[in-house]
């Protein structure tokens, strides 16, 4: 009861702290179905990025090429890893396509259209 008095004070005396906290918790709910957009998105895309890899690495021979696809694309998880990476600029997104697509231009245009929704579309939600 004491601490509930005195935050309840200190937030009285601090009129801009309290507002800043109230619009903070007035956010996470947008915040949540951001992220679970956001995280929707790159599951359902790491998906279909995973199928494509493990088909490509049963027809690839060059070992250093199966290597990179295993790096980046060898579960479920890595996928999802390797897009939030991309997304987030942790990696640049450039390498992480480029042994998905072995020179496919549908491919490269189906990735480039989920980087491009990722960073625009979603991207704006947050910072709009």
């Amino acid at each position: 009861v004491r601490i509930a008095t005195t935050t309840a004070r200190i937030f009285h005396l601090f009129g801009e702290l309290r507002m800043m906290i109230v619009s903070i918790g007035a956010s996470v709910r947008y915040l949540t179905w951001t992220i679970f957009l956001i995280l929707f998105l790159t599951y359902m895309f790491a998906v279909f990025c995973t199928r494509i890899a493990t088909d490509r690495k049963v027809h690839l021979e060059d070992a250093r090429e199966k290597e990179e696809l295993v790096h980046f694309y060898g579960n479920l998880g890595r996928t999802v890893m390797s897009l939030y990476q991309a997304v987030s600029e942790g990696i640049h997104w450039h390498e992480v396509m480029d042994p998905l697509t072995g020179g496919s231009p549908w491919i490269t245009i189906v990735f480039t259209m989920y980087m491009s929704f990722a960073l625009f579309a979603l991207m704006n939600i947050v910072t709009g």
